[in-house]
């Protein structure tokens, strides 16, 4: 998981997790230490997977 502000292409936080309920509980935190991010982009490897934003709504690509 990757975490970007507005205007920023470098994430300025990379979280690697091992299983998909990990992704999904950190989601949360994530966007409690980074509530005024842009989005939050999802990669299994290089494939991006899915988005949200700083709600925590999907991100359509």
């Amino acid at each position: 998981m990757k975490v970007f502000y507005a205007g920023d292409p470098t994430p300025v936080q990379t979280v690697q997790v091992k299983r998909a309920s990990d992704t999904l509980a950190r989601i949360p935190a994530l966007l409690g230490e980074h509530g005024d991010c842009e989005r939050i982009v999802v990669f299994i490897g290089p494939t991006r997977l899915f988005a949200v934003d700083c709600h925590g709504n999907k991100i359509e690509p």
